[in-house]
């Protein structure tokens, strides 16, 4: 079967919870690269940032910064930031 109009757009699947920063998308919160975020690249919900300090110091990997905590997202970046910090994912 053929997929016709809307059907035929392929679905992508949801980018990877946690993303490196690089130079031409820098970190929200301190603007240098390395850094991670989750979230859109326009509107990340969250920042690890290496660079600035929060309450929230996650390990090895920075510190948490929550950009938005609204809705479903927090409970996908919560869940995949366990994984970063007990060893089963790296970005």
């Amino acid at each position: 079967m053929i997929a016709v109009g809307k059907d035929a757009r392929r679905k992508r699947p949801p980018p990877k919870p946690w993303r490196r920063t690089t130079r031409g998308q820098r970190c929200p919160v301190c603007r240098h690269a390395g850094c991670l975020f989750a979230g859109p690249h326009d509107r990340p919900t969250a920042v690890i940032c290496v660079h600035v300090e929060s309450r929230e110091w996650i390990g090895e990997l920075g510190w948490l910064h929550v950009l938005d905590d609204r809705g479903p997202v927090w409970s996908a970046w919560f869940a995949s930031l366990s994984k970063l910090v007990h060893g089963g994912e790296r970005p």
